[in-house]
């Protein structure tokens, strides 16, 4: 196990670790069966339960392409890290907007109970943008901490 992860890197090794965590997410949205709702104020619910599965799996794909190609070229990884990035930042924006039109008359109504989702969905999202931005090679940089 440790020659696979060592051979994906430490980046590549996480990518591909979220790209199973997308699929899990692609998988309770089915599961869910959470029909289309075109009165709320989240945005992302507002897209039909097909494309959202389809969304989060074409993203666990192409994730996974990029961990494993990117042992071979490792600027592919780069891909596959801004696609991880798309939709939990989308279901952020998605529940910001929600509770926005709370204090915005009219429809679509929207809910304060959406903040726990923002909050969820925004320090997802930064996580992600923070590991995309590590340098691979961890330990050589923390074995030369503190020499001039």
């Amino acid at each position: 196990m440790r020659r696979h992860v060592k051979r994906l890197g430490r980046r590549g090794g996480l990518l591909l670790l979220l790209a199973v965590l997308w699929a899990g997410v692609a998988a309770q949205v089915a599961a869910a069966h959470e029909p289309y709702d075109g009165a709320g104020a989240v945005l992302h619910e507002r897209i039909p339960t097909a494309w959202r599965v389809g969304l989060w799996l074409a993203s666990a794909l192409i994730m996974a392409a990029a961990a494993v190609i990117g042992t071979r070229a490792p600027r592919v990884q780069r891909i596959g890290w801004a696609v991880a990035l798309l939709l939990p930042a989308g279901r952020a924006a998605g529940y910001l907007w929600s509770v926005i039109m709370v204090g915005v008359p009219g429809p679509p109504p929207g809910s304060l109970g959406s903040l726990a989702g923002l909050v969820e969905w925004c320090v997802v999202t930064a996580v992600v943008y923070l590991v995309a931005g590590w340098d691979e090679d961890v330990t050589d940089v923390l074995s030369r901490e503190g020499e001039p």
